[in-house]
């Protein structure tokens, strides 16, 4: 996939669980997702799985990610063409 990605792109965002450093990657159009689609799929994976959407701190380029119902392009995944999401579980 070239560099340049349209509102609607599907595009693979990594998730990495900060705990034991386990990896996963959905494919995701970044315009129509929103933070909560993508809470929703950690969820239900097997491999990340099953941890609540109220207990997952999701993190891009060093700052949380928070705004539930904004698109993930809004929140600035593939900001500098970075599509990595570090997963933090715990008690929010």
């Amino acid at each position: 996939m070239s560099n340049k990605k349209k509102n609607n792109d599907v595009v693979d965002v990594s998730i990495i669980r900060s705990s034991d450093g386990c990896k996963r990657k959905f494919s995701m159009p970044l315009g129509s997702s929103t933070l909560t689609t993508l809470k929703q799929k950690i969820n239900s994976d097997p491999s990340l799985g099953p941890i609540s959407p109220t207990q997952q701190r999701l993190f891009h380029l060093g700052r949380e990610l928070k705004s539930s119902n904004r698109s993930l392009e809004a929140l600035g995944i593939g900001r500098f063409n970075v599509f990595t999401v570090h997963l933090h579980t715990g008690l929010v």
